[in-house]
C-alpha cells in the first residue's frame, strides 16, 4: 500500500528499479533454469505457421525482448502502446495467438522458481501492497530457494498482455486474497494506483466516527460502531477499494479499533510523558516508543513492514495516541 520505489540489489544496497533492471535480467546461479532464455527460444519457435502480421509481432517482441523483461512501471505504458496500436491494433484479439505468447513466457514455472524467490527477497516487504492486511513472507534458509507465502500479481493483465508476464515493473507482491480478487480485472495508470509509482497510503485515510467512540466509552459494546470509515482523497482509490474488498476486509478488524480506543484513554499525556522518561534511559527513538504504544508501525514510511499498519497509524493519529 505504501509506494515501493527502490529495491535491494545483490550488493545489499537500495537502488531504483531502473538501476536494478540489469541485475534482474542477468543475475543467474548454477542450477537455475534461465526462464528468460527459455521464453525467447519459445517465442522464436512460434514464427512458423503464423500470419504475416503475427510474424511481425513476434519479430518485434524478439527485438525488444530484453527491454520488455527489464521494463519498469514507468516504461511499460510505451511498450503496451507499441504492441496494441498502429499495425498491431487488434492483433492480440486472436485468442489462440495470445495464448501461444502466454505459454511461451511460461510464468507459472517462473513463479515456482529460485529466480522468483530471489526477486521476492529483493523487495523486503512484509505486507500486501494492495490491502496491507495480509503478510507477504518467505520461509526457508538463507541462500536457498524459499517458499513464497504470497503471490506476484500482474498489474497489467497477463492474459490480455502476455508479453508482460515476466516484466519487472508488472510483478507486484500481493496476498493471495488480493490476487484472486483482482483476477482478470483491467488495471491502468489512469484508473488505478501502481504501487511502484504512487503512494496509495496518501490517497485515502481510515477513520472512526467520533460519536461512535463516545458511545463505546459510555458502554455500548456493539462492534459495528467500530467499523473503520474510508475517507477517499484520490477517487482512483475507489476502483481498488472495490476490487480488493477493502471495506469488507477492514470491517473484520474492529478489535484493532477497540484496542486503540482503550489505549487512547490509558495513554494520556501524563502517562505518555512518564513512559518516554522511562524509555529515555534506553536511548529508544520516538518512533519505536510510538510502535510500542500503538502496537504497530507508526510512520508512513513503515507501512509495508507489518499488516494493518495503515489502519493503526491513521486511527492512532485521530485518537491522538501518536502525533
Amino acid at each position: 500500500m505504501r509506494i515501493v520505489d527502490s529495491i535491494l540489489n545483490n550488493a545489499g544496497n537500495l537502488v531504483t528499479f531502473d538501476r536494478f533492471a540489469d541485475e534482474y535480467f542477468s543475475y543467474h546461479k548454477n542450477g537455475w533454469t534461465n526462464y528468460f532464455t527459455e521464453a525467447k527460444t519459445s517465442l522464436t519457435a512460434l514464427l512458423a505457421g503464423l500470419t504475416p502480421i503475427q510474424n511481425n509481432f513476434i519479430q518485434e517482441l524478439l527485438l525488444d525482448f530484453e527491454s520488455i523483461i527489464k521494463a519498469t512501471a514507468s516504461q511499460i505504458p510505451n511498450i503496451i502502446t507499441k504492441f496494441t496500436s498502429g499495425s498491431f491494433l487488434n492483433t492480440l484479439d486472436d485468442d489462440a495467438f495470445r495464448k501461444k505468447i502466454e505459454d511461451a513466457f511460461h510464468y507459472s514455472a517462473f513463479r515456482k522458481s529460485a529466480k522468483a524467490s530471489w526477486l521476492a527477497e529483493r523487495f523486503e516487504l512484509k505486507a500486501c501492497l494492495y490491502c496491507n492486511a495480509q503478510f507477504t513472507l518467505q520461509i526457508g534458509k538463507d541462500g536457498t530457494k524459499k517458499k513464497l507465502l504470497f503471490q506476484l500479481d500482474h498489474f497489467y493483465n497477463k492474459a490480455r498482455l502476455p508479453f508482460l508476464s515476466l516484466s519487472l515493473g508488472n510483478l507486484i507482491p500481493s496476498c493471495s486474497s488480493c490476487n484472486i480478487s483482482k483476477s482478470k480485472a483491467e488495471f491502468d495508470l489512469s484508473s488505478h494506483i501502481h504501487p511502484y509509482l504512487e503512494d496509495a497510503n496518501v490517497k485515502f485515510d481510515f477513520s472512526i466516527n467520533e460519536t461512535n467512540v463516545l458511545d463505546y466509552l459510555l458502554g455500548n459494546r456493539d462492534h459495528k460502531l467500530l467499523t473503520p470509515q474510508i475517507d477517499i482523497i484520490d477517487p482512483r482509490f475507489n476502483s481498488q477499494r472495490k476490487v480488493f474488498n477493502i471495506d469488507n476486509i477492514y470491517a473484520k478488524h474492529t478489535d484493532i479499533v477497540e484496542e486503540l480506543i482503550v489505549k487512547s484513554v490509558y495513554y494520556n499525556k501524563s502517562r505518555r510523558d512518564e513512559l518516554e522518561k522511562e524509555f529515555d534511559k534506553l536511548n529508544l527513538n520516538k518512533s519505536l516508543i510510538d510502535r510500542f504504544v500503538l502496537g504497530n508501525y507508526s510512520l508512513d514510511s513503515e507501512i509495508n513492514k507489518r499488516p494493518l499498519a495503515k489502519l493503526s497509524k491513521d486511527i492512532g493519529r485521530q485518537l491522538k495516541i501518536i502525533k
